[in-house]
């Protein structure tokens, strides 16, 4: 797959997941954080479960062949994303939404560095100047005039940490595996695993407000679960995951274009600016020249090559 492909499967996954905002905020009131996790990740399992079965007859993932590092990468998946989910909305009950907005961003930095000093993987000089564009208009996008601590931004934070690795974990088992489809229903299984019994015992989620709700955790469910990672899991196997990681970041300027366009919701110029710098971000780390000889699949230092990167097949 050529990367700039990628990388617009991913802008895409970014604009999927900025729509579901509006859904998670017409659903408030109706059924808690938890409980529209949890629904959102049990019905992207159930549309995805066809389409696994579909990839698994051309191409099955054999689940007994996988080695301990390969199982390991595969609930790594469901388990960094339903334990960042859960974090974030632990956190966002106990310190501000523009906190929250802003400090749930920090993945985008964080990625880049956890690839740099723990994984020891180079990364490519205009990420960082890339990041920082990003980070500062999501500060700006968020509205923040000042930063006042709450006591729920650690939790938040790590929050953050863990979409972090979720990012890095896709990374690992996508350049090993090409089976997006199945990998995408197991990982929102797992999720599905870990928040909705916090729904149902944390939140007293009962039939009725799901039943209620369903419209808007459905749309998220299509939209977050089923096209959203899905995409992410595809594009990631062509593009580097600090790049990942500043494209994803495009997540908040679409959530502010839908909460204006749908929500009627205004823009303040410091926020427009904010957008602004985040597009700058993700425009330089796309225009900026990459090393001829930076092509190994693993690197950070490029994006992978056109084609498969590695050469194994998802029934290995």
């Amino acid at each position: 797959m050529p990367r700039l492909v990628a990388h617009l499967l991913l802008l895409i996954t970014a604009l999927a997941w900025g729509s579901v905002f509006v859904a998670q905020h017409w659903a408030v009131g109706g059924i808690g954080p938890f409980g529209f996790n949890g629904m959102r990740f049990f019905l992207g399992t159930v549309l995805l479960l066809p389409v696994a079965l579909w990839e698994r007859r051309r191409q099955p993932l054999r689940l007994g062949a996988l080695s301990g590092q390969d199982w390991a990468l595969l609930l790594s998946l469901g388990l960094v994303l339903g334990l960042g989910s859960a974090a974030q909305q632990a956190g966002i009950a106990e310190t501000s939404v523009a906190n929250a907005g802003f400090l749930t961003t920090l993945y985008v930095p964080l990625v880049p560095l956890i690839a740099l000093l723990v994984l020891r993987q180079p990364v490519r000089k205009v990420v960082w100047p890339a990041v920082a564009l990003c980070l500062f208009g999501t500060y700006l996008l968020a509205g923040l005039s000042g930063f006042t601590l709450h006591q729920g931004d650690g939790i938040v934070i790590l929050g953050s940490l863990f979409f972090a690795l979720h990012i890095l974990v896709i990374q690992a088992f996508m350049r090993r595996y090409e089976t997006p489809f199945q990998a995408s229903c197991l990982q929102a299984l797992v999720a599905c695993l870990i928040t909705l019994p916090l729904g149902l015992l944390g939140e007293g989620l009962e039939t009725g407000a799901m039943m209620a709700t369903l419209k808007f955790t459905g749309y998220a469910a299509f939209m977050s679960v089923f096209l959203g990672f899905t995409l992410q899991l595809i594009g990631q196997r062509y593009a580097s995951p600090s790049t990942a990681a500043i494209l994803l970041s495009m997540e908040a300027v679409f959530a502010a274009m839908f909460g204006w366009l749908i929500l009627s919701q205004t823009l303040a110029p410091v926020q427009i600016l904010g957008c602004a710098l985040i597009f700058i971000g993700v425009i330089l780390v796309e225009a900026w020249p990459r090393p001829a000889d930076a092509s190994t699949p693993t690197s950070e230092a490029a994006d992978a090559p056109d084609g498969n990167p590695t050469g194994k097949a998802g029934a290995s």
